[in-house]
């Protein structure tokens, strides 16, 4: 599996983001503690961009 970690975005350092974990192969993808709006987003474009046949979402 791969790690993809987001935390600042645009070098943003006054806002807070906390932190967004994916895990991810070819055929799933887990998603951990993504709650800001900003890592919505991200988690958003990053889905649309592969394709998974099975999703597991921790929250």
């Amino acid at each position: 599996m791969k790690l993809k970690a987001l935390s600042k975005y645009d070098g943003d350092v006054d806002t807070r983001y906390g932190d967004c974990i994916m895990l991810y192969d070819d055929t799933s993808l887990i998603v951990y503690d993504c709650g800001h709006s900003r890592h919505a987003e991200e988690v958003e474009d990053f889905l649309q961009k592969k394709f998974f046949n099975l999703s597991r979402f921790l929250l």
